[in-house]
């Protein structure tokens, strides 16, 4: 039988992770791209976990923009929310402006869908980084229920590293070691230390 989602957070690679969220925040800001339905699915996301071997762990309720008629986590949906999610799992292996997040493109994003995802409805986005070399990596992920029973929608995606255009890094922000209050999370269950 499936066991609910356990956090057990690395605080730097959290720090790296809600990095690649600032960044890509501060390019949204500098160009006024407000309208991007990847930046509105993006702020409803809160990051529970983040492993340093190249893992990121995301909670979101699926809104009624990235559904169908049905009421349904669209496929477009799901590949968008999966693209962004599973990129970010490459966050704590980057260096050296080596799989930062803006220098990365994707190859393929190959996603088959399981199961009905209603509107409302809160999930786990799981993804984990399979291998990353110079110039691709294979991450695989899956939308699924945070008591793990239930597998939405799983995905590996392929990603080129084409290094970050030069527009973009000069929006690049200082790395953050206090995170967001919706974004925090607590070292050792309630109670415990917040970075």
């Amino acid at each position: 039988m499936a066991e609910p989602y356990t956090p057990k957070p690395d605080p730097d690679a959290m720090v790296k992770v809600q990095h690649i969220w600032d960044w890509y925040f501060a390019v949204v800001e500098a160009k006024q791209l407000h309208g991007l339905m990847d930046y509105q699915m993006m702020k409803g996301l809160k990051l529970i976990d983040a492993r340093r071997e190249g893992r990121a762990v995301w909670e979101f309720t699926i809104p009624r923009y990235l559904c169908n008629l049905n009421g349904s986590l669209h496929g477009g949906g799901a590949a968008l929310l999966l693209d962004m999610c599973t990129m970010s799992a490459l966050g704590p292996l980057a260096k050296d402006r080596h799989w930062v997040f803006l220098g990365g493109l994707t190859r393929s994003l190959s996603l088959s869908y399981l199961r009905d995802c209603p509107e409302g409805v809160k999930v786990i986005i799981d993804s984990t980084v399979l291998q990353a070399g110079r110039s691709m990596a294979l991450i695989r992920g899956e939308i699924k229920s945070p008591d793990g029973k239930i597998v939405y929608v799983v995905v590996d995606h392929n990603k080129v590293n084409i290094g970050p255009p030069p527009d973009m890094m000069e929006q690049e922000p200082e790395p953050r070691y206090q995170l967001e209050p919706n974004l925090f999370f607590e070292l050792g269950g309630g109670g415990g230390s917040k970075l």
